[in-house]
């Protein structure tokens, strides 16, 4: 049985055992989009207070090892005076209150403008401050990327219902959107 999409593919480029597959695949990822994904939003707001919780006691606590904090009339958690998510600040703090961590990783010398403070250097720094930063930055990456934007896409069923696109990813992949 010839597909009607086979004879262009063959003439394209070859492909007929690749679209073959995403052929397939249509029938799986149709039935995926239109069962959806359970979503328990009170217990999703549950998950998401939690990891709200640890950012506020990794700020609290990056406040007390770096000089203070502040608070505010709504907020009465203590926050460090200085930007977390500042690569400068961040090379600031811990050149100022990690500096022996930090002669010890750079040989002898501190923070300056072109070293990177990623997650594999504040690993290898081994030191309160830079563990507390790459917790908060954990919990701040899950809060940003699966957040309360999350529950905008629950339907009256309860699911959240994706959509999987084919051919978008070079890889192969399968991906998704609304939401990703």
């Amino acid at each position: 049985k010839i597909l009607k999409w086979e004879p262009k593919v063959k003439l394209a480029a070859g492909l007929t055992d690749t679209v073959e597959v995403e052929w397939r695949a249509r029938p799986f990822r149709s039935r995926m989009e239109r069962r959806g994904i359970y979503i328990d939003a009170n217990g999703w707001r549950r998950l998401l207070a939690g990891h709200q919780r640890d950012v506020d006691d990794a700020e609290a606590e990056l406040a007390a090892l770096t000089g203070g904090g502040k608070t505010s009339l709504f907020d009465f958690n203590e926050r460090p005076l200085w930007n977390r998510a500042s690569p400068i600040d961040v090379k600031r703090i811990l050149n100022e209150f990690a500096p022996d961590a930090v002669k010890r990783l750079l040989s002898g010398r501190l923070f300056e403008k072109p070293d990177s403070v990623d997650a594999a250097t504040l690993k290898l720094l081994d030191h309160p401050v830079a563990d507390l930063l790459l917790t908060w930055r954990d919990h701040i990456k899950t809060l940003s990327t699966y957040g309360e934007d999350m529950l905008e896409f629950i339907r009256s069923d309860g699911r959240i219902h994706a959509r999987y696109p084919q051919g978008l990813v070079s890889t192969g992949r399968l991906s998704s959107s609304k939401p990703n």
